[in-house]
């Protein structure tokens, strides 16, 4: 976990960082704990400020009042709670090795890491039903062009599916699954029903007019459809339409005061909506300014337009990133994703 604090100029004043586990007990299994992680994040906050604080020559606590609002992005994991918030286990405990020594005993890996494959033959039915003729083959299709005109593994529809198959006390537990961006946000508010427009378009496929209902019947989790498609799928916390927000946007009343003690930050600190970690890159690279006369000194000394940019975000995959005014479809390229990163 990584925070960074920055001035109003955009000039980076503390920086800190926070290791956390993760489990790989089984090929294509990667598990981490969403208590773990969020523990890991508040003590980087914390660091970061005393860091500042330091940067700028005066007292912590003169840099948690003068923090403005903080912002979460993470990857793409799936993280799986309860009817009360408390973490479900994702282990698949009848393929699972004998627990070693070393192990946790009361850590609840709760979270599918985005680089999870677990869910290949449920991606693989999936991609397989837009193909067919059988009922909702057309909207099936219609999310799958969302992501090149295939679902990979790693998103979360076939992540959900291979909960329900393969974990079904698991599943009848569990009573929201969110983005990690999205529960972190969650966490430091205490509003587990908001998500961002970023999460849900770019990994559960939700479509620029909604959730289709008939997509999520259609491939077997039919309890998170909807009959009222503007009404979002609700059955298990996924996200009504009403609470999706764009990225950057205030949520509730800011940090709440439990999670601002967690953090070190007053209570009311705003919060804005979340980013895929990626994303969160792009927006950055794609809205900081950028003049022609930079790129060539023979040119106007004017901005390039946004949809004349493209971003390439390294870490451990590689993103190219660029937006456009309407959706552009390529075949086995991501995207387009609705306001994904706006």
């Amino acid at each position: 976990a990584r925070a960074a604090l920055f001035d109003a100029d955009g000039r980076r004043v503390g920086v800190a960082s926070q290791p956390f586990p993760t489990r790989h007990k089984k090929s294509g299994h990667y598990e981490q704990s969403s208590e773990l992680i969020w523990r890991a994040v508040c003590k980087a906050v914390r660091n970061a400020i005393v860091a500042a604080a330091r940067e700028l020559s005066c007292s912590a606590n003169r840099v948690e009042e003068r923090t403005i609002g903080i912002g979460f992005d993470a990857t793409c994991s799936l993280v799986v709670l309860g009817e009360s918030y408390e973490p479900v286990s994702v282990v698949d405990a009848h393929n699972a090795p004998a627990r070693e020594p070393c192990e946790r005993d009361n850590t609840v890996w709760d979270v599918l890491l985005w680089m999870d494959h677990r869910a290949e033959k449920e991606a693989a039915y999936i991609n397989g039903l837009a193909k067919t003729s059988s009922e909702g083959a057309d909207a099936v299709a219609e999310v799958l062009a969302q992501f090149g005109g295939a679902i990979s593994p790693e998103n979360e529809p076939p992540k959900l599916l291979w909960l329900k198959n393969k974990l079904p006390s698991a599943w009848e537990q569990a009573r929201y699954a969110l983005d990690l961006a999205d529960f972190l946000t969650a966490r430091a508010t205490g509003c587990f029903d908001v998500r961002s427009t970023c999460t849900t378009s770019c990994k559960w496929g939700r479509l620029t007019n909604g959730w289709s209902g008939r997509f999520w019947t259609a491939v077997g989790l039919e309890e998170l459809a909807s009959q009222n498609q503007r009404a979002g799928l609700s059955a298990r916390g996924i996200g009504l339409d009403t609470n999706i927000v764009h990225p950057g946007s205030p949520v509730g009343c800011g940090v709440s005061e439990a999670a601002a003690k967690e953090l070190g930050l007053a209570a009311q600190t705003r919060v804005g909506a979340s980013l895929i970690d990626a994303h969160s890159g792009g927006f950055g690279m794609l809205g900081a300014g950028l003049s022609r006369r930079r790129l060539d000194e023979r040119a106007a000394d004017e901005e390039v337009p946004i949809f004349e940019r493209v971003a390439m975000i390294c870490g451990s995959s590689t993103c190219v990133l660029a937006t456009s005014a309407a959706p552009v479809f390529v075949p086995k390229v991501w995207g387009p994703f609705w306001n994904a990163m706006a």
